[in-house]
């Protein structure tokens, strides 16, 4: 039977996308909506491009549009109602960059703009998942990202399963319902990536922990290490599945490590 701390690294690997979606091959055409991101989180402390998106995305999605993958179409791009009055009277201008004229031409064109467009778009731009910019904090970034990311998934699963609970945080079913892996692996990740003693579900605090974790490991004849030093706020391919097939141990025990540092 396969020790639970050997499957460590494949489980933090499919169950967080900020590492899987870093070794995914983008064929995205036009990384224009992140360069509009990258503008708008400029301005934003602690937030990546790719999590301003993410957040934008979560505030336009309503509805699946008939698709059996979470989306925007052209229709949900559109201001509402109180945005245009409150724009028209100048008490307020929106800064969802979904609702510019750019976003909404290239999400025309794609017919669909899905969840893992804007993981593709952080990929062509950054050649990574890039989870903080320079001079960012890099595990308050790391954990924007991750409320970002969960916040997505949950609410693109609520979409799917009504009675399904929306508490921030990462449970077995909403972990099937985007990773390609067998039911009682999927069914074990809250245990075998458990930093806080509460097995039923992950927390955006264990997500940030293992962000930051797969950013700052290391390997040498002595096994596996990490350096705070090697953080730099991007999570490259060769990262992502250093982490995967990292089936030893010490890799729990340096996220634990991690997870107390930023505890205390």
């Amino acid at each position: 039977m396969t020790n639970i701390q050997e499957l460590t690294g494949y489980s933090a690997f499919k169950a967080f996308r900020g590492l899987s979606q870093a070794t995914v091959q983008s064929d995205n055409t036009s990384a224009s909506i992140m360069d509009m991101a990258e503008n708008a989180a400029s301005s934003q402390e602690n937030k990546s491009a790719l999590t301003v998106t993410l957040e934008d995305f979560n505030e336009k999605l309503n509805s699946l549009n008939g698709q059996d993958r979470s989306n925007l179409s052209k229709d949900d791009t559109k201001k509402g109602m109180f945005t245009k009055i409150g724009e028209f009277l100048g008490f307020s201008k929106s800064d969802n960059i979904f609702e510019t004229e750019q976003a909404q031409k290239e999400v025309e064109q794609r017919e669909y703009y899905y969840q893992h467009d804007i993981f593709e778009g952080s990929v062509k731009e950054n050649g990574g998942i890039e989870y903080a910019k320079s001079g960012d904090d890099y595990y308050q970034s790391a954990l924007n990202f991750a409320k970002a990311d969960i916040e997505a998934i949950e609410k693109a699963y609520s979409m799917v399963d009504s009675e399904a609970p929306v508490n921030k945080k990462l449970d077995y079913q909403e972990i099937k319902s985007y990773s390609n892996t067998d039911d009682e692996t999927i069914a074990n990740m809250s245990e075998v990536l458990d930093l806080d003693g509460k097995t039923k579900n992950i927390t955006a605090e264990e997500y940030a922990t293992y962000m930051i974790l797969a950013d700052g490991l290391l390997e040498s004849e002595q096994g596996l290490a990490f350096s705070f030093e090697k953080v730099d706020g991007l999570i490259t391919s060769e990262e992502a599945n250093k982490i995967y097939n990292s089936e030893n141990e010490s890799l729990k025990e340096l996220a634990k490590s991690v997870y107390n540092y930023y505890s205390e």
